[in-house]
């Protein structure tokens, strides 16, 4: 008799599906950006609409910023508000707080280095904007965008291979898609490769009266 520990856990694909679909339609994305162009509208309006600031000026929209992304995964967690001052109140790595280590981990930014940035362009006098200011968190929102994909896709192991393949063969038949395209992925023994294939093909596809038989 197998035991338990051993045992694969059963996968739900119709919650992994249907979020997986609501993480590419984008909301959340969409919510930090207003967030943070708000923010930014706020502190131009403070200096009297100048685009131009001394660094000074920059440094405090920067730690505004950095603030208004820590408020934003707090909420996204549910942290109580007591643990919120829990975790300002306690050191990380960089001996910063453990809310900064948190906004690091998921949007791979630190404090320091965003706000040493923003400092320097106003260093050099270039213009602020809120086209500027979206653009340069870009890769930083991407960066937190993989991390929500990844946990969503977090309970899938190489055990559960065969069953990710039948998923990416259904979404094939069901939208008869170009199987000639999927041919090497259907054939490969790389995990990765293969749970990546159906997290696009259910980004894409899903939808909630998609419910295969025995899922």
């Amino acid at each position: 008799m197998a035991d338990k520990k051993d045992e694969k856990p059963k996968i739900d694909f119709n919650t992994v599906g249907s979020r997986l679909k609501e993480h590419a339609e984008g909301e959340h994305l969409d919510e930090i950006t207003e967030r943070l162009s708000s923010v930014y509208t706020s502190h131009k309006k403070s200096v009297g609409n100048r685009r131009k600031l001394n660094e000074e000026e920059a440094e405090k929209l920067g730690h505004q910023l950095y603030d208004e992304l820590i408020n934003y995964i707090t909420e996204y967690y549910n942290i109580k508000p007591e643990e919120i001052k829990a975790l300002k109140s306690k050191k990380g790595k960089h001996n910063d707080s453990l809310l900064d280590s948190l906004v690091e981990n998921h949007f791979g930014l630190s404090r320091n280095d965003f706000t040493y940035n923003l400092r320097k362009r106003a260093e050099s006098g270039e213009k602020f904007s809120n086209k500027y200011i979206i653009e340069s968190l870009n890769k930083n929102i991407e960066h937190y965008n993989k991390k929500l994909q990844q946990r969503i896709l977090g309970d899938l192991r190489p055990e559960h291979m065969e069953d990710v393949r039948k998923q990416i063969e259904y979404f094939i038949d069901k939208h008869k898609l170009d199987k000639s395209k999927y041919k090497s992925v259907l054939k490969s023994k790389d995990f990765d490769e293969i749970a990546g294939t159906y997290a696009q093909l259910a980004s894409n596809f899903y939808a909630k009266e998609e419910k295969k038989e025995g899922k």
